[in-house]
């Protein structure tokens, strides 16, 4: 989530689309701890259909900086990491 609103302002229908794999109770959940930690702005437009979006503060753009490079690591490890995924899975449990 923090990645997709260093581009500005979501809406919670749009970090849904954005945001893969997480159930909307999860995405709403996450959403809440951020806001209460201060990382994202929750805006509230106060109208009839509710208009809310979220939108990083500047601790979270600051937060985003430093987020930034492990991002691009993971992407260019994307197929390592799912290897060492699948090795995880196919091992035997401890006993």
């Amino acid at each position: 989530m923090l990645y997709h609103l260093t581009s500005g302002a979501k809406r919670t229908g749009q970090l849904r689309r954005l945001v893969t794999n997480v159930s909307v109770k999860t995405l709403i959940q996450h959403l809440k701890e951020m806001v209460d930690d201060g990382v994202i702005r929750r805006i509230d437009f106060q109208t009839v259909p509710p208009h809310v979006e979220y939108a990083l503060t500047e601790f979270g753009h600051s937060l985003a900086k430093v987020l930034a490079p492990l991002c691009e690591w993971g992407t260019r490890h994307t197929s390592e990491v799912a290897e060492i995924v699948q090795n995880r899975k196919r091992a035997p449990e401890a006993a």
